[in-house]
């Protein structure tokens, strides 16, 4: 029987997070005038199991709009993509680099609020809401750090899953983000 683990600071015998494969799923689904909005879950293992005992990360997305896929200004296309470790070098800190995508390099997940922080990358948040009249993701640098602490010894073995259209539990239209705010991925 395979040990899992249950949080970044568990002290457990058998393997350890960084011993098993990791699988990401992004589901757009908010497609907005200020971008695009989804959730981003982290499973503990490639079976993708989404029970909260297989210590599952979750977290809100912001994305540029699908714009057929031109650098710096449109979202990456849906599909199944590797992940390993890159350098965010405007921000000067460690990341996942979104790998082998057709046509674009250098997508990163990383820390942001609005889709003018991303350029085709994805920025995390705990909380949806509102920056100076724009939709965004809040919190994200401690989403990203809490994120890190997880995701960090990934390398190489881990994919992304990329999906759109699926409607978020708690928001079912992008004129409904107010009402958003306090839901909790």
């Amino acid at each position: 029987m395979t040990a899992r683990w249950r949080s970044s600071y568990a002290i457990r015998r058998g393997p350890t997070r960084h011993d098993v494969p990791m699988i990401l799923r992004l589901s757009r689904w908010g497609l907005t005038p200020h971008g695009t909005f989804g959730t981003l879950t982290v499973y503990s293992d490639e079976s993708g199991a989404a029970d909260d005992d297989d210590g599952i990360l979750r977290s809100y997305t912001v994305v540029r709009p699908w714009l057929d896929n031109k650098t710096f200004v449109s979202c990456i296309p849906n599909g199944w993509y590797a992940l390993s470790r890159g350098r965010y070098h405007k921000g000067g800190y460690d990341t996942l680099w979104v790998r082998d995508v057709v046509g674009r390099n250098s997508i990163l997940i990383h820390k942001g609020n609005t889709a003018d922080d991303v350029l085709g990358c994805i920025a995390l948040g705990s909380r949806l809401g509102l920056i100076r009249t724009r939709w965004a993701v809040l919190q994200s640098a401690d989403t990203f750090d809490r994120f890190w602490g997880v995701v960090s010894g990934l390398d190489g073995r881990g994919r992304i899953e990329i999906t759109s259209g699926s409607q978020a539990p708690h928001c079912q239209s992008a004129f409904e983000m107010e009402d958003c705010e306090e839901y909790e991925p």
